[in-house]
């Protein structure tokens, strides 16, 4: 999203528009639901809901995302299967299970077949017990999420559309609340 604000403005800046037109601009943007679209909860939860899609650029973009916004926070990442990979598909998911376990994530939820070989890279090399829950239904993902995730959290919601993990982010949104600045 960063990117293509940063395009926007320079297109703004040969096209003539000066730089308070094109902040007013950028200012009415708004994230579409479901990609990179940040929810906060109350009991200062952050989710990333970045549920409409997932390939390895996008996954490492939004792992990235939470990186920068972590602070001081719980990281919890709940990923779904990325599609249409090939033959790459085993070998990207390992790489993200890869990455997970050398970040401070405290608790990784998978949904899919290929999700879980991330999910089982992640606890070989992290080597922490029970931090990988896998399950194949929604509910029980919203009912980990409720158990474990204290105030002070960050939540990654992300996975291929046809798994349904935006319904995850709406029922923490009905159970937690928003909070508004």
């Amino acid at each position: 999203m960063v990117e293509n604000a940063c395009l926007a403005a320079a297109i703004g800046y040969q096209m003539g528009l000066d730089e308070k037109e094109i902040v007013k601009g950028l200012g009415r943007l708004t994230a579409q639901k479901q990609r990179n679209q940040w929810l906060r909860l109350k009991g200062d939860r952050l989710i990333l809901n970045d549920c409409y899609n997932s390939s390895p650029i996008s996954l490492q973009a939004a792992l990235d995302l939470i990186k920068e916004n972590k602070e001081t926070r719980t990281q919890v990442a709940v990923l779904g299967d990325m599609r249409e990979l090939g033959d790459r598909e085993v070998e990207e998911h390992k790489i993200i299970g890869e990455r997970l376990s050398k970040e401070e994530y405290d608790l990784l939820i998978t949904k899919g077949s290929l999700a879980n070989i991330t999910g089982q890279t992640f606890s070989e090399l992290r080597n922490l017990g029970l931090r990988h829950w896998h399950t194949k239904e929604n509910k029980e993902i919203i009912n980990l999420l409720l158990e474990k995730v204290s105030e002070h959290s960050i939540v990654l919601i992300k996975g291929s559309r046809s798994l349904g993990l935006e319904e995850i982010a709406e029922q923490l949104i009905a159970f937690w609340g928003e909070q508004y600045e």
